[in-house]
């Protein structure tokens, strides 16, 4: 059954929106432009970075855009003077929390920080710069995850967990000693779970996460392609399901803190998308039960 339509202006223009559908879905249905860092279409959305902020007729909260459900009759503001100075600052702190030298940055030219920074008119931050020790773990033999560059986004755990099915990434720690780290804290060379599908590389917004080999500004990521498998993967779960008198949503609707519901054991999920980055492994999507259960060729990783 068809979503319901619903009428609410943004921008002081009147428009349809299909009921469920969020402030930032409805609006770039309609070229509406939200300046966004956490988001990324395709996957689950978290309302990390706080730039997509919007202003909503009969409160004085910002509210976020990205996980905000539209509602019949919403008055929406998503530009004003008020927004500009919010989002300025939510880039500034994220700017100050790190070491975002980017002139020494792989991603230089090709960031979304930085070019959020920049659409936004900041020249300069008005905040003490943290100046954290932070470590580059350079173990993968493939890829390198530098925490002096991550904003937080979580892009690369929902990547990793939603469209590869591995689970590799997770959040450690809280506040500013919060860390991306894969498996139970383990380096990332030693994460088995990782299948090196490079998925988190491309969903990545800055060069926190790069491929090795790469210089100053030579390292442009494909984030659109990640959109591209999960749409994939939805659509080719809703195939398999109909014949259940089931379907899968892109976005599916749910409770606050209830699980996302899996439609496929991990192995299967996995399976479903190829990769982005070079070439899997053979035991790609098995869980760390199933590898140490196996052994010979399918165990076996390239060099």
């Amino acid at each position: 059954m068809p979503n319901k339509t619903i009428s609410v202006r943004i921008d002081g223009e009147l428009v349809t929106a299909q009921e469920g559908q969020t402030i930032l879905e409805a609006a770039h249905a309609h070229g509406k432009q939200i300046p966004t860092l956490c988001y990324l279409k395709g996957l689950s959305a978290v309302g990390a970075c706080r730039v997509c902020m919007v202003e909503l007729a009969g409160t004085d909260r910002l509210l976020p855009a990205c996980t905000t459900p539209i509602q019949d009759g919403m008055s929406i503001k998503t530009a004003s003077e008020k927004l500009t100075l919010y989002r300025r600052m939510a880039v500034e702190l994220l700017l100050v929390e790190r070491n975002h030298i980017c002139s020494a940055c792989v991603s230089n030219g090709h960031c979304e920080l930085q070019s959020m920074a920049q659409s936004l008119g900041i020249t300069h931050v008005r905040y003490s710069y943290n100046n954290p020790h932070l470590p580059v773990d350079m173990t993968h033999p493939r890829f390198v995850l530098d925490h002096n560059r991550c904003i937080l986004c979580t892009r690369c755990v929902r990547v990793c967990a939603e469209v590869e099915g591995a689970n590799v990434w997770e959040v450690a720690s809280r506040g500013i000693y919060s860390r991306i780290v894969s498996d139970l804290k383990d380096d990332w060379g030693q994460a088995r779970n990782c299948t090196g599908c490079g998925k988190c590389i491309q969903a990545c917004p800055t060069g926190a996460l790069a491929e090795k080999g790469f210089s100053v500004m030579e390292m442009v990521k494909q984030s659109d392609s990640v959109s591209r498998l999960a749409a994939q993967r939805t659509h080719q779960a809703n195939g398999a399901l109909e014949r259940f008198g089931m379907c899968l949503q892109a976005r599916p609707e749910q409770a606050p803190g209830a699980a996302v519901p899996r439609p496929f054991p991990r192995s299967q999920s996995s399976r479903m998308c190829s990769g982005l980055v070079g070439l899997h492994p053979p035991d790609r999507g098995l869980s760390r039960r199933h590898r140490r259960k196996l052994s010979g060729p399918l165990t076996s990783r390239p060099s």
